[in-house]
């Protein structure tokens, strides 16, 4: 999809698209606005390809996960140059929702800022024990997110390489005391080279 707009559509799944069983969706130049579903406020893919890329994802809601994007056993996900402002779900990932993803989700020049979830209000990871899940996040940027910017569970893996994490996200205290995440679990998290991650 090329130079699309998707604007205050609504579904039970995927308010703009919903794409399953091993399909491919590609994204670019597209703007997602106050689209609404239960899961995934713009977007909801299962066993899919996803590749989002210099897009624009604002005031989508979902009631339950996901309020711009839920991502489900993906194959690849990757999301470049977008922006992500003012989304938001009751649960997990105010703008991202990935769950018990099948390999690595890739995050590159990209802005999250005032999305708002009830855990990981920019993006939340989780993981149902079968393979360990996995976020490469670099050069982005995360702020005023609420409640934190990133909540990973079980057995997740999070690295970030030029990513500023700060500037008003909301803590999210269980633990890591004030700061922008929080892995419970076996979940761990390398805040890299010309980070800042408070």
């Amino acid at each position: 999809m090329l130079e699309s707009t998707f604007n205050g559509n609504s579904s039970g799944e995927g308010g703009g698209i919903y794409t399953a069983y091993r399909t491919s969706v590609s994204v670019e130049a597209s703007e997602f606005t106050r689209n609404f579903a239960f899961n995934g406020g713009a977007m909801y893919a299962f066993i899919s390809e996803v590749e989002v890329d210099a897009s624009q994802f604002s005031s989508n809601y979902a009631e339950t996960d996901g309020g711009a994007l839920r991502l489900s056993a993906t194959a690849q996900i990757q999301i470049d140059g977008s922006t992500f402002v003012n989304n938001e779900t009751r649960g997990r990932g105010g703008a991202v929702y990935l769950y018990n993803l099948d390999a690595a989700a890739r995050v590159r020049d990209s802005t999250f800022v005032s999305n708002t979830a009830g855990i990981g209000g920019a993006i939340s990871l989780r993981d149902a024990g079968v393979a360990p899940s996995y976020l490469f996040i670099r050069d982005s940027q995360l702020q005023g997110n609420a409640s934190n910017a990133i909540y990973a569970e079980s057995q997740c893996t999070i690295e970030a390489i030029a990513v500023t994490m700060n500037d008003g996200n909301t803590p999210f205290d269980v633990n890591k005391s004030g700061g922008e995440y929080d892995f419970p679990g076996t979940s761990s998290f390398t805040c890299g080279v010309g980070s800042t991650c408070r």
